[in-house]
């Protein structure tokens, strides 16, 4: 008899499109056996942090069984990716470790009332603990939106017969991917343009100390003077983060301009990032390699689901 493997599903929101991607588990490796694209009407999506996103949520609903129904069999459970200008991630410090969860939601609401996208009540909030620094302070890793962001996107789901279990920032998906596929072992800087959008992550062993994220016209003049303005913010904290290694994912399709301003400003060799969805793929032939490129935050959403 056929061993059934189950099917884990991950979905990217953005504001032009979606991206769908269908995982299995084989022995310790994951393949995406899945993947499938859907074009947006102008203004379906319009992201922010303050204000629901979405100006018609049965429209939307309906355009995401379209994308997903192929791909999910009887599977319902699905890993979200949202898109970073929904909402906010920073890094805060406390005193000492929480002693729940609950907890540690609390005074952090408190601590970061001034940095909400909206009343306390109306802002849900996690955490992740990054570890202690040498000063004894715990790094505490942050997500904020705006409940009324989140609520209108889960019941879009539920319309559309799927289950959001697992919503995270489209950012930490796509550094989630990375880390299956690539080395992180070292200090890495994490630089990611899709379009228009822009993300650095810099990570220390394997801990996330600095992230930014942008919303930028798709010019490389703009991402060059973005990167210029995230290295000197982060430098400040972290000195160190000029001896890091900078790795750059991009769906760009002539990247070089890109991988030339980071070289500038990093001083150091950029390596261009490959989801290597040609060994961890199958049945996605129909999708030429450069546009396999952005299914990497949706491919980590999928994988994430697998823990």
């Amino acid at each position: 008899m056929a061993l059934i493997r189950r099917t884990y599903l991950g979905v990217d929101l953005g504001s032009t499109d979606l991206k769908a991607v269908a995982m299995q588990r084989h022995g310790r490796d994951r393949l995406v056996t899945g993947a499938r694209l859907l074009r947006l009407p102008d203004g379906l999506i319009r992201v922010g942090s303050r204000e629901p996103n979405l100006t018609d949520v049965d429209g939307f609903a309906g355009r995401l069984r379209e994308l997903v129904a192929p791909l999910a069999g009887r599977e319902e459970r699905v890993a979200v990716a949202l898109p970073d200008g929904c909402g906010r991630q920073l890094l805060t410090e406390v005193e000492a470790p929480f002693g729940s969860h609950d907890e540690g939601l609390d005074i952090l609401r408190w601590q970061l009332k001034s940095h909400l996208p909206g009343p306390p009540q109306g802002v849900q909030l996690d955490y992740q603990l990054m570890g202690q620094q040498e000063s004894g302070r715990y790094r505490v890793l942050v997500a904020l939106v705006n409940r009324s962001v989140v609520e209108q996107f889960e019941s879009a789901f539920e319309a559309a017969g799927l289950q959001a279990v697992l919503v995270d920032f489209h950012s930490a998906q796509l550094c989630n991917w990375y880390r299956f596929v690539s080395d992180f072992g070292e200090d890495t800087v994490l630089l990611a343009v899709e379009g228009g959008s822009f993300s650095i992550r810099y990570l220390v062993d394997g801990r996330t100390v600095f992230v930014r994220c942008r919303d930028l016209a798709a010019d490389a003049r703009l991402m060059f003077q973005e990167m210029n303005r995230s290295l000197a913010g982060a430098r400040e904290a972290h000195p160190d983060i000029t001896r890091a290694r900078v790795s750059l994912h991009t769906d760009w399709e002539q990247p070089e301009e890109l991988v030339d301003a980071a070289a500038s400003i990093f001083e150091t060799e950029v390596q261009l990032l490959d989801p290597r969805f040609d060994r961890h793929a199958a049945g996605v032939d129909d999708l030429p390699a450069s546009r396999l490129v952005s299914f990497a935050a949706a491919a980590g959403a999928a994988e994430r689901m697998m823990r």
